[in-house]
């Protein structure tokens, strides 16, 4: 299965990688650093023209996981925090949508 994993480089995303890495699937890895077991790319979901850069034709499956994860920012910043955690959700399905992935998760 081809899946594309979004927050790839974060905790949870980096275990789930190594799984579908192990299980046998093609993975497309996403997020801040390309420390990940796969083919990975930086891509920053916050930029709504991202996604466009990169191969997601024949996706069956993502997994988001992107987002901010300091839950202290959620207090201090609650505006800019929700607004982009919603924009990268946004700009993940939109683009990934199109491109034949019928399987989604959002953590």
């Amino acid at each position: 299965m081809r899946v594309l994993v979004t927050g790839a480089s974060g905790f949870v995303g980096q275990h789930l990688v190594n799984v579908l890495v192990e299980r046998g699937d093609e993975v497309v890895a996403w997020g801040f650093s390309d420390a990940v077991a796969a083919e990975g790319a930086i891509v920053d979901l916050r930029d709504a023209e991202a996604p466009d850069r990169h191969n997601l034709r024949g996706l069956e499956a993502v997994v988001h996981l992107a987002g901010l994860a300091q839950a202290s920012r959620s207090f201090t910043e609650p505006a800019g925090y929700v607004a982009t955690n919603t924009a990268m959700e946004i700009n993940s399905s939109r683009r990934s949508s199109g491109r034949g992935a019928f399987r989604a998760c959002w953590w």
